[in-house]
């Protein structure tokens, strides 16, 4: 836009042009997550993001951290997702708080049970809340 307030093409595209890079650089590692894939038992860490899980071979456990640790009161809760890959008749991934008395959604444990099921949870410095929950009742 001009100082007249009317529509300026080449401003416009010149200001676009910048925005993508200056975007890119800005936001670059928040768009990137660490993903690792589990056909066993698990306890997620603090490097992890994304936990893509296989029930090929057996059933498997991902168990969560202490809530109250994966909370900052200046930065806010970790996220987890949780997602099944490959999904096998009578087998499940069960997604444990881990320490007792903490819960997903006031729920001891979720279980997962068919491929693509998925659930992020966040930290509130307590317990464990989905914040998105894919194909689980």
């Amino acid at each position: 836009m001009s100082d007249e307030g009317f529509f300026d093409p080449v401003l416009a595209t010149d200001r676009k042009s910048d925005f993508p890079d200056a975007f890119n650089l800005a936001m670059g590692d928040a768009r990137k997550r660490q993903v690792v894939t589990k056909t066993a038992a698990y306890t997620a860490s603090a490097d992890d993001d994304v936990i893509l899980v296989s029930l090929a071979v057996s059933s498997v456990t991902i168990t969560l951290p202490d809530a109250v640790a994966f909370y900052d009161s200046t930065r806010g809760g970790h996220c987890f997702t949780v997602a099944l890959t490959t999904a096998a008749s009578g087998r499940t991934c069960t997604v444990d708080p881990g320490t007792t008395g903490q819960t997903i959604d006031e729920q001891a444990t979720v279980t997962l049970t068919d491929a693509r099921d998925s659930i992020t949870v966040v930290s509130n410095g307590t317990n464990w809340f989905s914040i998105t929950r894919f194909g689980i009742s």
